[in-house]
């Protein structure tokens, strides 16, 4: 399971996290801080180099950080 959880300046409207499978969320803001989970569903063994490390990653969700227009901010990897 992933958490990631945080404060956001008052630039940012809205929050959204995509699963590796795409489904993708509304995190809710409430005072400036948000918390968000994702369960972490597991595929093949990692392989190569940075194996663990790429493999952990592919499979946390994605969050996207919008103003009020709707304008993308910023993208982080939960996790």
């Amino acid at each position: 399971m992933h958490t990631v959880g945080g404060r956001v300046s008052a630039e940012v409207a809205r929050i959204t996290a995509t699963t590796p499978d795409g489904q993708t969320n509304q995190v809710p803001i409430q005072d400036g801080f948000f918390i968000t989970r994702s369960v972490q569903v597991d595929g093949p063994e990692p392989t190569g180099k940075n194996m663990i490390s790429d493999w952990t990653r592919s499979k946390a969700s994605v969050l996207r950080f919008y103003d009020g227009s709707g304008r993308l901010l910023k993208t982080a990897t939960a996790g």
